[in-house]
């Protein structure tokens, strides 16, 4: 019963975030990566560096960064950045969801932004509440650019848990490098969400979306690449480039 009426609470405070445009600043550290196949969601971890997942490393890049709080589609064009290098993880392949995190670094650097923290520690937040952060496209018009930006709490679910969240197939040889976040574990929702979504854990990044069966920005259970086991070769990527 406690725990029926605990999930009954987070549900009804993430009504709260959910289906909401963001009109503050808390969000502007996103970057939206749009390219000629399908957009993705980065964040902005240092003046000059974005990261993203390594399956959204797509032709003809375009990064935006700066205003979470409009439609992507109003952006102005000077928002628009080039890139200098992309550093996919070593060890990523396409087959597999493991290593799903990927750098870009930006031609020139962005004073003006917010930056979010990176993890402290590779300690598993389990039970903490997370904000999951991206885009949705409008059903109406799948070609235009993401319109919606939307903010969704969600729930560290332990690893037991997470085993039976999803209905795919997907070997994972070492599950300590990811971590699955939902509010709602027996539901599935459909919504063209932009890839990547970023997972806000106590102020810090700790997870950019790999997968998800139904939609992350409405409750489900998303699997995340868990930022914080990728410390060292980030810091050592920006440190030599």
């Amino acid at each position: 019963m406690k725990i029926i009426l605990l999930f009954g609470l987070l549900a009804l405070a993430a009504a709260q975030f959910t289906n909401k445009r963001n009109e503050n600043s808390d969000t502007k550290f996103l970057a939206y990566l749009k390219s000629d196949y399908q957009p993705c969601v980065g964040t902005l971890i240092h003046q000059q560096w974005v990261v993203t997942a390594a399956h959204c490393y797509l032709p003809y890049l375009q990064v935006k960064i700066g205003t979470a709080n409009q439609n992507v589609k109003g952006w102005l064009q000077d928002q628009e950045l080039n890139y200098e290098f992309i550093f996919r993880h070593p060890n990523f392949t396409a087959d597999s969801p493991e290593h799903d995190i990927m750098l870009i670094k930006l031609a020139k650097s962005k004073h003006l932004h917010v930056l979010v923290d990176l993890p402290i520690g590779v300690n598993d937040l389990d039970r903490s509440i997370c904000i999951i952060s991206g885009w949705i496209q409008n059903w109406k018009y799948p070609m235009r650019d993401a319109d919606i930006q939307i903010s969704q709490m969600a729930r560290w679910l332990p690893p037991l848990q997470c085993k039976g969240a999803s209905s795919r197939n997907i070997t994972i040889k070492n599950m300590n490098n990811m971590f699955c976040a939902g509010m709602y574990p027996y539901q599935q929702n459909f919504c063209q969400e932009v890839s990547a979504a970023v997972a806000i854990c106590k102020g810090q990044l700790h997870g950019i979306l790999s997968w998800t069966d139904g939609c992350v920005l409405k409750g489900d259970i998303g699997f995340y690449t868990k930022v914080s086991r990728y410390i060292d070769w980030i810091l050592d990527i920006i440190k030599k480039n």
